[in-house]
Formats: structure tokens, C-alpha cells, sequence
């Protein structure tokens, strides 16, 4: 049985002509940590929202540990809700924001209990030290330790975390999902964590729900994305840059132009589909299957990034930078065949080359031309 069950839930808003989530189904775990990653505007936030009890879905119920919650006030949920904004009380302590709520509801009875029982929330989120600082005084960082500490102390069935992390710069938002997947995880806590940031939710999540228009496109490990994606737009996001017509003969071999290519765990009848290639799972290799030119390459510090012609189609390669190759250079590329996989081809598939405008900034960082000989 899930911890949360949500069923068929569709949520139009006044206005709109179509649902901002149709008919979607989730079931999540106790102790489980799920990411709901996507896009703006996909419907993520909205989401949370209802479960939150903030706004009211159309149709479909929602249960928390075998409860429905459909009708019952947020304040009455058993939820904790972390916002992108800290929203601290600015003439508190750190101390006395974390134990505000457990103190005024009761929850917690005595007054040695009580500075205990924040002590040992200030120590988790590693501000030791601190409890006697105005929250005025606080970094970005510190201020969503406290917001943490201040969602967990009241022990909520269900933690909501709402992009908590983005107004953090890079570093910190590095540090600060490390802290929250490990605290959660020590405390069992089962946590619906939104967040539009792809690197962020394989760092956080047990599993990741990728939401496109208002639908669960797929919900897997992290490790399942990158490995075996369920359509052509989950592989688009998650960085599965090269798409090859293939045919596949229904035993593991897709016959291509570029090469063949052997998959384990495929399961169809033999059909026409799409091979997608992660960069990365290219390797250099004399003897390699794959026989190219070079026609770009870009320096990014750990790697090199080219775009090699094979047989009429740009493959997007990413190497290390023990070697350079230059525009015109030949190439044999070998592959990794765990980023190699198969989706089903649909109706919005294009193989066009990618043009420069595509490419955006990085042409900018360019390091060699094509006129270079």
C-alpha cells in the first residue's frame, strides 16, 4: 500500500482552456524521497499545491498513510511545506523560529523537552552555534537550514520541499541537497521534492517523476533515465542529444545507418524506431565501428565536445582532452552500449542538423574554426 496515493487528479484553472494536470495517478512510498522534475509551467508546483490543500482539484483524491485529505483544511494535514523563500520570522532567534510551531500547538509539552527537542533539530541541520542568532543575520543558506529544521521538528507525515534550493547560488545549492537527502533519509521522512534543476533531482530523489504538460511522462530511479528513457522527450531532457533512425528486429539489434548496435532488455515486436546516444558513452577508438569527420569542436575544460559527421548525420560526441582533434580531422568512435538505447518514434521526430543558432552561447567558447587547417 503507498504512503500517498493520488488518483486521477485534473486541475483547470479559471481561465485556462485546458487542465494544468489531467488525469494523473502517482503512488508514492513511506520513506521515500520522489523529485517531481519538469519544465515551467508543466504543472509541478501545482501539484504540490494540492496536496498541500492550497488549492482544490477538479476531480481524483488524494490519501496521506491511508487517510483521504480531499476535504480537509492544509492546517489539518499532516504535511510540513518548505517554499523557495524562507519566509522566517525576521524578530526571531533561530532558536525560537524552529521551536515557534511545536510550542504554540502543544506538540511538545515542558519546557526542557521542548529546548531538547530544538536543540537536536539545530544540531542536525549543522547550525550548532547559532540558536541565539537574529534571523536577520542569517546567509541564504542558513536561513533554509532553519526552514528545514523548522518543517521536520513538528514531524510531518509528508515533507513538501517547493524549489527550495534554486535562489541559492551554485555551490550552496550543491551543499544544501547533499544535507537535505541526508537528513530526510536519517529520519525516514517521506518527501515530495519540486524542483525544474535535472542535476538536482538525481542528487535528492529514489525516484523521479518527469512532468510534461500536466503528465507524468515517466517515473523511475534516476539511473533508469539515463540508461533506459521511455520516450524521445524524456531522452531530449535528460541530455540524450543524438537521435538515429533504427530498426529494431525484436532481439536486441538495431540495424542503423551510422552502425549495429546490440541492447539488452528491450522488449518489442520489430519496428522502426529511434536510437538515441548519450555524448559521453563515446569513446576514441581506431578500431571503432563508427567512422567519422570531424566538423566541430568545442573546449570545455574537462572535456571536448564535437559534432562528427557519419554517414549524412552530426553525432554530438563528448571526450576527455588527452587528445584534440580539429575540424576535417578523422575519427573512429567506439560506444559505451549502456548509453545506447531505443524508443518508439513519434510523430514530432526530426533529424535535421543542428544549426548554429541552436548551439546558442556555446559557439561562442569555440576554441577551433573550420577554416582552421
Amino acid at each position: 500500500m503507498s504512503f500517498l496515493s493520488i488518483k486521477d487528479i485534473t486541475k483547470t484553472y479559471r481561465g485556462s482552456k485546458t487542465p494544468c494536470i489531467e488525469n494523473l495517478d502517482l503512488d508514492v512510498k513511506e520513506g521515500e524521497i520522489v523529485v517531481m522534475l519538469g519544465p515551467s509551467g508543466c504543472g509541478k508546483t501545482t501539484l504540490l499545491k494540492l496536496i498541500a490543500g492550497l488549492e482544490e482539484q477538479d476531480s481524483g483524491t488524494i490519501s496521506i498513510d491511508g487517510e483521504c485529505v480531499d476535504r480537509i483544511m492544509t492546517e489539518r494535514r499532516p504535511i510540513s511545506m518548505v517554499f523557495q523563500k524562507p519566509y522566517l520570522f525576521k524578530s526571531m532567534t533561530v532558536f525560537d523560529n524552529i521551536s515557534f510551531a511545536p510550542k504554540v500547538t502543544g506538540q511538545i509539552k515542558g519546557k526542557d523537552e521542548l529546548r531538547a527537542e530544538t536543540q537536536r533539530y539545530i544540531d542536525m541541520v549543522k547550525l550548532t552555534g547559532f540558536e541565539d542568532r537574529p534571523a536577520t543575520q542569517l546567509s541564504g543558506g542558513q536561513e533554509q537550514r532553519v526552514s528545514l529544521a523548522r518543517a521536520l521538528i513538528v514531524k510531518p507525515k509528508l515533507l513538501l520541499l517547493d524549489e527550495p534550493l534554486s535562489a541559492l547560488d551554485a555551490s550552496l545549492r550543491v551543499e544544501m541537497r547533499t544535507a537535505v537527502r541526508k537528513i530526510c533519509k536519517e529520519l525516514g521522512q517521506t518527501v515530495i521534492f519540486v524542483t525544474h534543476d535535472q542535476e538536482e533531482a538525481v542528487a535528492v530523489g529514489d525516484r523521479i517523476a518527469l512532468m510534461i504538460d500536466g503528465r507524468i511522462e515517466q517515473f523511475a530511479s534516476p539511473e533508469e533515465f539515463y540508461t533506459r528513457p521511455r520516450s524521445i522527450t524524456v531522452a531530449r531532457f535528460f541530455g540524450w542529444k543524438n537521435e538515429i533512425p533504427c530498426r529494431f528486429d525484436g532481439n536486441d539489434v538495431l540495424e542503423s545507418p551510422i552502425g549495429r548496435f546490440r541492447i539488452d532488455g528491450r522488449t518489442s515486436d520489430p519496428s522502426d524506431m529511434i536510437m538515441v546516444m548519450r555524448p559521453e558513452a563515446f569513446f576514441e577508438s581506431s578500431n571503432g565501428p563508427i567512422i567519422g569527420k570531424v566538423k566541430e569542436a568545442y573546449y570545455m575544460g574537462v572535456r571536448v565536445d564535437y559534432v562528427v559527421e557519419c554517414n549524412g548525420y552530426d553525432l554530438n560526441v563528448s571526450l576527455d582532452t588527452s587528445y584534440l582533434r580539429r575540424p576535417g580531422d578523422d575519427i573512429g568512435l567506439d560506444v559505451n552500449m549502456s548509453g545506447v538505447w531505443a524508443v518508439d518514434c513519434e510523430s514530432d521526430i526530426s533529424f535535421t542538423q543542428q544549426t548554429d543558432s541552436e548551439k546558442g552561447l556555446k559557439g561562442i567558447f569555440s576554441i577551433f574554426k573550420k577554416d582552421r587547417s
